[in-house]
């Protein structure tokens, strides 16, 4: 992959509507056609015969897609180099679930999934890629956690309990073109809180439903 690398990675976020939301990261490659890396080549031709022109191009060069169905459900598919050695290259996908057990604490359900037909060996590899990353003790995960520690701890700081939050980011990209047939409000963004306002908005909706008036079931006002 090496001779086709760009310099910089590019990408979209995608509102789907409900707080439903994805992120999608390309490879930073030009190639000619489809290229799922990641995945055994031998099940290429699956993905071009079962998946539509729209989602081929989502899936081709994809380095990393995430995203939650709302309220409470996560996943995210990731890209691995080297896993086990030069060029034993994997991808994984992982699925969570996370439902409150109390006033302060919820419980996470964590699902790796594999494709049936895929070999033992690269579910070997993706097993380890995912470990050693997004797994419960890889490398992204704990920075990851440590990080939302941190931004819940200064969440009850005296200052901040009195300043709205922002989620102002990547307010200035463009919104994608009709033309690529995607659906829900796709931005030409990569790095944006696009996603964020999106979950938030229907949060915020939900918490405000007795706000609004109900509804007379004759008509009358």
């Amino acid at each position: 992959m090496s001779d086709v690398v760009k310099p910089r990675f590019s990408g979209r976020t995608v509102d789907g509507g409900n707080g439903h939301t994805v992120r999608v990261q390309r490879l930073p490659v030009e190639v000619e056609g489809n290229h799922y890396w990641g995945y055994p080549e031998s099940m290429w031709e699956g993905f071009d015969r079962c998946l539509s022109p729209e989602q081929q191009q989502v899936m081709s060069c994809l380095s990393v897609n995430h995203g939650s169905v709302f309220p409470n459900m996560s996943f995210i598919e990731n890209f691995k180099t080297n896993v086990d050695g030069p060029d034993l290259n994997a991808r994984y996908i992982r699925i969570t679930i996370r439902y409150p057990i109390s006033a302060t604490h919820s419980e996470q359900l964590w699902f790796l999934l594999l494709p049936k037909d895929a070999d033992d060996e690269w579910k070997r590899l993706s097993s380890l890629a995912y470990l050693r990353t997004n797994g419960p003790s890889g490398m992204f995960e704990l920075d990851d956690t440590e990080n939302f520690v941190g931004i819940s701890e200064a969440s009850f700081g005296d200052v901040s309990r009195t300043l709205p939050v922002t989620y102002a980011g990547g307010l200035h990209h463009r919104q994608a073109p009709d033309e690529l047939g995607w659906p829900g409000s796709v931005i030409d963004g990569d790095r944006t809180e696009h996603t964020l306002r999106a979950f938030h908005r229907r949060w915020n909706e939900l918490m405000h439903l007795d706000d609004e008036p109900a509804a007379d079931p004759s008509g009358a006002r």
